[in-house]
């Protein structure tokens, strides 16, 4: 089997390129930056790189070739989404098409909006943001392709953190405090929130793509468990052994830097999800395929502090 990751340097990409070839699976990791595949992946032996820009049909179409499975894990920035991601979407889909490979979607929990209760795959789809109008319009282009012969499924996850996860909102707090002894936390401090690990995401991930009465259907994978801004503060402090402050950014604050910057405008309408959260329901993939394997979340953060600690040694 031939895998083609399409986002492989990418918060999810760069994971779910070393799980497969942890399991010994030929990888074909497609980023737009060569550069930054090379930092990557030059070491890998069953990885052969390929600089493409999805926006490109030709290019993404050239790079996929012999894929047997391609993996759509590329995001873009909030502020190019409403314009690009739906035609990057179908670049990939049609690529999956032309060379009759399997196709696997990376998505989050936006297209459900907001739910009390933790959300199974059944769960009535009521986004309340554009975004999770958006997620769901993508939704519908695969099952399209699906129903034409593109074997297809789609994975959601919650907010992802951990090593090269920079666009995401615990990254954030994390940078925030490599150098300083306050740091931010975007949104509500005492809100449990979900998120997981990126590795552990991948290996998810794999269960699922390996199995072929997997296609079809939508698979909801859920972190280990809830945690709060405090409990995330407490394990920084243990960290970095010594005091290390969160302050909390709220809506009202991102809306005002948004008057200068498009991702904190963007962000604006998700910060309800920081208020409510949303928790997925894993009982499928348990009943399925089996336990799902979750880091404690302590050595997740440890692991994610090194390498962004070790990264800003590298570059200062």
């Amino acid at each position: 089997m031939r895998v083609a990751v399409v986002g492989a340097t990418g918060s999810i990409g760069t994971a779910i390129v070393r799980e497969c070839v942890g399991r010994g699976i030929e990888v074909i990791a497609i980023a737009r930056n060569q550069e930054r595949l090379l930092q990557r992946f030059e070491e890998e032996h069953l990885v052969s790189l390929a600089a493409a820009d999805a926006h490109r049909f030709q290019q993404l179409k050239q790079a996929t070739r012999g894929a047997d499975l391609i993996i759509h894990a590329l995001n873009l920035p909030y502020y190019e989404w409403e314009e690009h991601l739906e035609a990057v979407t179908q670049n990939v889909i049609d690529c999956a098409k032309e060379h009759r490979a399997k196709f696997v979607m990376v998505e989050n929990i936006y297209g459900y909006g907001l739910h009390a209760q933790p959300v199974s795959e059944e769960a009535e789809k009521r986004p309340n943001t554009k975004k999770g109008a958006l997620r769901n319009r993508l939704e519908k282009q695969i099952w399209d392709a699906h129903q034409e012969g593109v074997d297809s499924l789609i994975c959601h996850f919650p907010d992802f953190f951990g090593p090269h996860a920079t666009p995401t909102m615990l990254h954030q707090t994390f940078s925030s405090t490599l150098r300083r002894p306050v740091g931010i936390f975007i949104g509500n401090m005492r809100a449990k929130r979900e998120y997981i690990y990126t590795p552990d995401a991948a290996k998810a991930l794999l269960e699922v793509t390996l199995r072929p009465s997997s296609y079809g259907e939508t698979w909801n994978i859920p972190g280990p468990n809830t945690i709060s801004g405090h409990e995330i503060n407490q394990i920084i402090r243990r960290y970095y052994g010594r005091r290390k402050w969160l302050f909390p950014i709220r809506k009202e604050v991102i809306r005002m830097m948004g008057w200068g910057d498009p991702m904190m405008r963007e962000l604006v309408e998700m910060m309800d999800l920081t208020r409510y959260p949303v928790k997925l329901d894993g009982t499928k993939y348990r009943e399925r395929i089996g336990p799902l394997f979750h880091t404690p979340f302590e050595e997740a953060v440890t692991k994610t502090l090194d390498t962004l600690n070790e990264t800003e040694k590298h570059y200062s």
